[in-house]
């Protein structure tokens, strides 16, 4: 992976900090998946499915917490397909979470659906901005 940027150097402790928040947090989405797959949550979520566009505005916060987190705690790497720079946290979300969502397919308490993915998706991308503008300056080299 040669055209993945090194991060700027930051706060190591921001970033050990940012790793340990996300890696909670992606245990709490994994948690929530696997209590869906069961159908443990259905009742709970028909409930609040009752509130207009509850479902997609879950997914986009769900997604894009896990895109800020894991953003942070990669300190915004970057790679580029072409010229286009890309988040690495953001991609890895976005094929983790189309895994997940395309495996709903098989699950009967689940069901895959296009705007899910999309709300997913657009998640991902505006927390992702958001992780690039609270992510620490580069701390400055002293000048011997």
């Amino acid at each position: 992976m040669d055209n993945i940027s090194t991060p700027p150097p930051q706060s190591s402790l921001f970033s050990k900090r940012m790793t340990i928040v996300a890696a909670l947090y992606i245990a709490f989405l994994v948690t929530l998946i696997v209590l869906a797959d069961k159908g443990i949550l259905r009742v709970w979520l028909l409930k609040l499915q009752t509130f207009p566009y509850f479902d997609k505005i879950g997914h986009f916060l769900l997604l894009g917490t896990a895109s800020l987190f894991v953003n942070l705690a990669l300190r915004c790497r970057q790679f580029k397909i072409g010229s286009r720079p890309f988040l690495l946290g953001s991609a890895i979300v976005a094929v983790l979470i189309t895994l997940e969502e395309c495996s709903q397919i098989f699950f009967v308490f689940r069901g895959f659906e296009w705007s899910d993915m999309f709300s997913n998706w657009l998640g991902i991308f505006v927390f992702g901005q958001i992780a690039l503008r609270l992510s620490p300056p580069p701390q400055q080299e002293e000048s011997a």
